[in-house]
């Protein structure tokens, strides 16, 4: 997304959700988070931790994100972004419940979430 969007661009909401490759998309758009400070982004993670090669990939993605301050949220409940009864907020990213398939919230920081 980085090469996509003009520089001067800043975005407040991103929803990803593309099969398998939610890591490399997030990875790939580092440079318009550095650029909206108001950014939340919602995603699923899906196939995350089968392999050391991807748990390593995650971890550096989450940290990535944690560096700039962001509030790392793993959605807890249902599989449905819309129906969920609770966030848990990790401090690291090794706190993550690897499973096949999660569902991640990222806030930053001086955004108060309920």
């Amino acid at each position: 997304m980085d090469e996509t969007l003009p520089k001067d661009i800043k975005l407040d909401f991103v929803l990803i959700d593309v099969e398998q490759m939610e890591l490399e998309a997030l990875y790939g758009m580092k440079e318009i988070v550095k650029r909206s400070p108001d950014l939340i982004i919602l995603t699923e993670w899906q196939e995350w931790g089968k392999a050391n090669k991807e748990r390593e990939f995650g971890l550096k993605v989450v940290n990535f994100f944690l560096d700039l301050k962001y509030k790392v949220y793993q959605l807890q409940g249902p599989k449905q972004f819309c129906v969920f009864p609770g966030l848990r907020r990790l401090w690291t990213a090794e706190e993550i419940d690897i499973k096949a398939f999660t569902n991640i919230a990222l806030i930053p920081g001086h955004i108060e979430v309920p």
